[in-house]
């Protein structure tokens, strides 16, 4: 399903980011009761360098519908969280207990929300994780393993999804220094 989800995405930015068209885009045409599009409206370009290449799986075969750069490496940022969220929740339970550390609290671009001693549902906190991209719970899942061990298991994971150009060095998705 990833690539073909993946397609669907592109087919909805493609959309979304044209002109609609409304009434100020729009002539009527010669029979006056169907409106069409005006001539000589910009043509859509793809300008983001967040995707490398795009490609539908059907029957087992792969086929690239378009790639930009596809060699380039890019950062992946809080996507990175998505596969923290993988891992952890095939080291936690979901009525687990998880408790935000001092450690945690050190990690860069921290909400400011957590003191030191909260504890909450591992479920709860893979949520608040995912949805508001919490830094520092990110940091606690990974600490009851070790955060080497961690995204150690990270990267293995992704080669075993097939990520081959992937690679993790944090469980938060911040750039190293």
């Amino acid at each position: 399903y990833g690539p073909c989800i993946i397609f669907l995405l592109l087919v909805i930015l493609i959309f979304v980011n044209k002109s609609p068209a409304t009434p100020s885009t729009m002539n009527n045409s010669v029979a006056g009761d169907i409106p069409t599009l005006k001539q000589n409206v910009p043509e859509f370009a793809l300008s983001a360098e967040s995707f490398t290449s795009v490609f539908v799986s059907k029957n087992g075969e792969e086929k690239i519908l378009i790639e930009k750069e596809k060699n380039k490496e890019l950062p992946i940022a809080s996507i990175t969280k998505l596969m923290t969220a993988l891992v952890a929740s095939e080291q936690y339970k979901v009525e687990d207990i998880v408790t935000i550390s001092k450690g945690s609290l050190l990690v860069k671009g921290v909400s400011g929300v957590y003191r030191e001693g909260d504890s909450f549902l591992f479920s709860d906190t893979l949520r608040a994780m995912l949805i508001a991209s919490h830094n520092e719970l990110a940091n606690a899942l990974a600490e009851k393993i070790g955060a080497n061990t961690f995204v150690d298991l990270m990267n293995k994971k992704s080669l075993g999804l097939g990520l081959l150009n992937t690679g993790f060095v944090n469980p938060i998705g911040t750039d190293p220094d």
